[in-house]
C-alpha cells in the first residue's frame, strides 16, 4: 500500500490545507480518502447552502452588492458561487440607499422586499483597506488612467453604486449572467462603467482580463419587466453598447430600447468577425440598417438571430452571405422579396428553426420581377428539396391562399411527405395553429379530410400543435406556453411573477 504523505501530517495542518482549497477543488480534496472527508465535511455543507442561497442576485436591496463586493474581494467561499446578476437599477448617491419603489401597473400588488433605509449612511462606510482595494482594481485591473480612478473613487465616496456593480462582474470569478433592466433613466445609463473597463482593457497592449470578464457568458441589457411602464426607463445607443461585444467570452447578448439616441452618437466601430456573440436579440430597438450590419457583422459564428422588427434586405443579405454555414435559429421573417424563399433558405446549411413560411413562400412557381418575388400557382414545392435535413421546428403562418381547401391538403401531405424522409429524423414540430387560426373549417377541415396525412405525421413524433382535436381545444395562452422557452434570449430570473403572468 502507497503512503499516504499527507495523513502523516498533523490534524491541524491538514485541517489549514483544507481552507485554502478553492471550492471547486473541494470535493475532489474530500474524496480523496475518510480523513479528508471528516476535515472538510463541513465546508462541504457550507457550501451546499452557499449555493441556493448566493447562485442569483439582484440589487433591489441597497446593500446587496457592497456585500457581494466584499466577499469576492475577500475570496469568500460565499463568492464562488455567484452565477447571476440582475440590477434593477441606479443609486447616484447615498440618500438613494433604499429598496427600490415599484413603478408597475397594477397598484395592488406588493412589492418584492421589504422597505430598507440605508440613506443615513456616508464615504465612512467603505473601510480604508477597501478603499485602496479600489483603487488598485480601477488602475491595475480595468486598467482606468489616473484622472478616470479619481472621478470613479469620489463617486464611490458620494454613494454612486455603479462602479461597484462594475467592478463585482469584474472579479466575481464564476460568474456567467448579467441583466440590466429597463430601470428609471438618470443622468447616466448604468453601462457606462462597464463598457468604458470593457474597452480600456481589449485597447491596453498586454492586459489580462479580470475573471469576471472572462467567465462571463450572457448580457441582456434594459430587459422589460412588467413591474413599471417599459417607456420609464434608460436607453442606450448602439456605441455605447457595441463594448460588450469585445469581452472575451460572451455568447449571449440581448439588447433592447436601442438606437433612440443614435442621431447624435459619434462614430463608432467593431471589427468585423471579431466576437464570440452566437446569440443575439434586439427588442424594440430603433436601428438605422448600418448600425444593425455593424453588430451583427462582428460577430465570428451567428448561430440565433432575434430581431422583433420587419428584417432590412440588406441584413437578410448579410446573413445568407456570412452565416450560411452557421444559423441555426432565425428569429424573424425572412424579407425574400429579391430572391426566390426555398433558394434562400437552402443556403443555410444547419438550420435547426424555420420561422413563419407562408404557403405563398412554398409555390413551386417563384420568380423575380423587378426585384420583388412573385409566387404563383397551385402546387407546392416538396419540402426535402430545400429543407436542410437539420430542421428540428417549423412555424408555419396563414396567408390568403391558405384558405382554399385544396392548399390546405397540399400543405398537410407536403408535410406528411416530410416527415416520413428519413433523413428528417430531427423534426419534431411543424406548428400549424396560427396557420389556421380564423379559417373557415368545413367539415373538421383540413385534418378530418386528410387523416392518413395526419397519422403519419402524429406516428413519426412530429407536433402539429393543432387548435382543436376532437373536443379538446387548445387556447391562445396555452398555445403560447408551448413556445416560450424559444421566445426570448433572456428572462428575468429574480422577478417571482410567474412567465404566464408577465408582459411579453
Amino acid at each position: 500500500m502507497a503512503h499516504n504523505y499527507l495523513l502523516a501530517l498533523p490534524e491541524e495542518l491538514i485541517a489549514a490545507i483544507a481552507t485554502v482549497v478553492e471550492v471547486g477543488d473541494l470535493l475532489s480534496f474530500a474524496l480523496t480518502c475518510k480523513e479528508c472527508y471528516r476535515i472538510t465535511r463541513d465546508r462541504l455543507n457550507s457550501n451546499a447552502g452557499y449555493h441556493e442561497q448566493y447562485a442569483i442576485q439582484h440589487d433591489r436591496l441597497p446593500l446587496t452588492i457592497p456585500k457581494l463586493l466584499r466577499l469576492v474581494l475577500q475570496s469568500h467561499d460565499e463568492a464562488w458561487h455567484l452565477r447571476a446578476v440582475e440590477y434593477w437599477g441606479s443609486r447616484s448617491d447615498w440618500s438613494e440607499w433604499k429598496t427600490y419603489h415599484w413603478s408597475g401597473f397594477d397598484a395592488t400588488k406588493v412589492w418584492l422586499e421589504p422597505a430598507h433605509d440605508h440613506s443615513h449612511l456616508d464615504g465612512t462606510f467603505f473601510r480604508p483597506k477597501e478603499l485602496e482595494a479600489f483603487e488598485h482594481i480601477l488602475s491595475n485591473q480595468l486598467h482606468y488612467s489616473k484622472g478616470d480612478s479619481e472621478h470613479w473613487m469620489e463617486k464611490i465616496h458620494d454613494g454612486d453604486d455603479e462602479s461597484l456593480k462594475g467592478m463585482l462582474i469584474a472579479l466575481s470569478p464564476h460568474l456567467n449572467r448579467v441583466n440590466f433592466l429597463a430601470h428609471p433613466h438618470n443622468e447616466s445609463h448604468p453601462l457606462n462603467f462597464l463598457c468604458r473597463a470593457i474597452t480600456r482593457i481589449a485597447d491596453t497592449p498586454g492586459a489580462l482580463w479580470p475573471p469576471g470578464f472572462l467567465s462571463l457568458r450572457k448580457v441582456s441589457v434594459c430587459t422589460i419587466t412588467n413591474l413599471q411602464h417599459p417607456h420609464d426607463a434608460f436607453y442606450a445607443n448602439s456605441g455605447e453598447v457595441a463594448p460588450l461585444f469585445r469581452l472575451p467570452n460572451i455568447k449571449v447578448l440581448n439588447v433592447s430600447l436601442l438606437g433612440y439616441l443614435d442621431e447624435d452618437e459619434p462614430e463608432w466601430n467593431l471589427a468585423p468577425r471579431s466576437s464570440s456573440v452566437e446569440e443575439l436579440g434586439f427588442y424594440c430597438c430603433e436601428l438605422n440598417t448600418e448600425r444593425v450590419c455593424k453588430l451583427i457583422g462582428a460577430c465570428k459564428r451567428l448561430r440565433r438571430l432575434v430581431y422583433d422588427y420587419g428584417m432590412p434586405r440588406e441584413v437578410t443579405r448579410l446573413l445568407e452571405t456570412e452565416f450560411g454555414d452557421c444559423l441555426e435559429e432565425p428569429g424573424f421573417n425572412f424579407n425574400t422579396d429579391e430572391m426566390t424563399y426555398p433558394d434562400f433558405v437552402s443556403s443555410f446549411k444547419k438550420l435547426r428553426v424555420l420561422r413563419s413560411p407562408t404557403v405563398e413562400d412554398l409555390l413551386l412557381d417563384q420568380r423575380i420581377v423587378n426585384g420583388y418575388r412573385v409566387a404563383k400557382g397551385n402546387t407546392l414545392r416538396p419540402l426535402q428539396d430545400f429543407l436542410p435535413t437539420s430542421v428540428e421546428r417549423m412555424h408555419v403562418l396563414g396567408s390568403d391562399r391558405l384558405r382554399e381547401p385544396k392548399m390546405q391538403d397540399a400543405l398537410i401531405c407536403a408535410i406528411a411527405d416530410l416527415v416520413g424522409d428519413e433523413r428528417y429524423a430531427a423534426l419534431k414540430e411543424v406548428c400549424l395553429f396560427d396557420a389556421i387560426k380564423g379559417i373557415h373549417k368545413d367539415k373538421g377541415g383540413m385534418f378530418a379530410r386528410n387523416p392518413d396525412s395526419v397519422r403519419r405525421i402524429v406516428a413519426n413524433g412530429v407536433s402539429l400543435h393543432i387548435p382543436t382535436d376532437g373536443e379538446k381545444v387548445m387556447r391562445a395562452q396555452d398555445h403560447r406556453k408551448l413556445h416560450a422557452e424559444h421566445r426570448n434570449l433572456s428572462e428575468i430570473e429574480t422577478d417571482p411573477t410567474p412567465l404566464e403572468e408577465r408582459i411579453d
